[in-house]
């Protein structure tokens, strides 16, 4: 036996057998599940942007100033929260220099962005700017997974983007004619679409703010420039 641990020492010529360790199993990551209060907000949310697209043609055929536009956009929801901040629904913390110029480069994307959309739902119809749309999930799964580090879809997450976008293309889409520039502008929307939600995916990440002040300091600085845009383009004097 050892004198140090009072076990008994194996005969002569034989290994030493080395003590068993219960085999600890990693346990799998379970799947996010849409809950039940959860369905709400994704209906409304479904609903306003199938219905932005919509208003958004509407108001190009009835004013087709892009401009003035997006300007009346921006400060009607800047206005928006500050009012649900003012009777106290919502709180938004007090702005910091450091933040704020943190949010410049998102404005300007998401600014690109917007303009962008309205350039292409003016040479094409909504059934194909919603098919640009309907494609970005391919382009930000793979930015997610090359530049964030998130895992991939899983196939049947793929299966499902697959089929939605063969959908849309098949049964939604009815462009007799289609426009090379449109189709320009709508690749161009394409690309801008997908840089905004990935920058706006790792400014979240990077710079902490709550969803009502980001949505109210990215209107605000947006307007800003959105003015001097329609001032310098001649859209406020027409």
């Amino acid at each position: 036996r050892s004198a140090r641990t009072g076990r008994a020492r194996p005969p002569a010529g034989r290994p030493a057998s080395r003590p068993c360790h219960p085999r600890v199993v990693a346990p799998r990551a379970r799947l996010t599940m849409l809950r039940v209060s959860d369905v709400p907000f994704a209906l409304a949310y479904a609903a306003t942007s199938a219905t932005l697209l919509v208003a958004n043609k509407w108001a190009l055929r009835e004013l087709a100033l892009p401009n003035v536009l997006m300007l009346a956009q921006f400060v009607f929801s800047a206005l928006g929260v500050l009012a649900l901040h003012a009777v106290g629904v919502v709180h938004i913390e007090a702005a910091e220099w450091r933040k704020v110029l943190a949010f410049v480069p998102v404005v300007a994307i998401f600014y690109a962005a917007l303009w962008a959309n309205l350039q292409a739902m003016s040479h094409l119809s909504v059934d194909l700017v919603i098919l640009f749309r309907t494609c970005t999930p391919f382009a930000v799964a793979l930015g997610d997974w090359a530049m964030l580090g998130r895992r991939l879809p899983s196939a049947q997450a793929w299966y499902a983007l697959c089929s939605i976008a063969l959908c849309t293309a098949f049964v939604f889409v009815h462009e007799p004619h289609l426009d090379p520039v449109g189709l320009a502008w709508g690749a161009f929307y394409y690309v801008v679409l997908c840089a905004d939600q990935l920058w706006l995916k790792k400014f979240t990440a990077d710079v902490k703010f709550s969803t009502h002040a980001r949505v109210l300091y990215t209107n605000a600085i947006a307007a800003v420039g959105a003015l001097v845009l329609t001032v310098l383009g001649g859209d406020w004097q027409r």
